[in-house]
């Protein structure tokens, strides 16, 4: 997909998450930074990334990408239901 679409927010954020499985966290960030300037109104780009920095442990940034996620999106159940679990996960 990204080789016929490569600006393609989703699918950056897939390789994004590939790469973090893989271990590849700094390449990771940088794929996720593209795909949230790349589709800035795609509440799932900003959702994947929220959990994404949720899993590495920046929570000011998870914060932020879950607020972007939810104002173009605000009635999304998985994402409410996400912010909620990682908020208790600091807890």
């Amino acid at each position: 997909m990204l080789e016929q679409e490569p600006d393609n927010g989703e699918a950056l954020a897939l390789l994004g998450n590939i790469l973090k499985q893989q271990g590849k966290v700094y390449e990771a960030r940088s794929i996720f930074e593209k795909a949230m300037i790349t589709e800035p109104l795609n509440p799932e780009v900003w959702f994947q990334a929220a959990l994404f920095y949720h899993d590495i442990k920046d929570y000011i940034e998870s914060d932020k990408c879950f607020l972007e996620a939810l104002k173009y999106a605000p009635e999304d159940m998985q994402i409410l239901e996400e912010q909620k679990r990682c908020m208790g996960e600091r807890a």
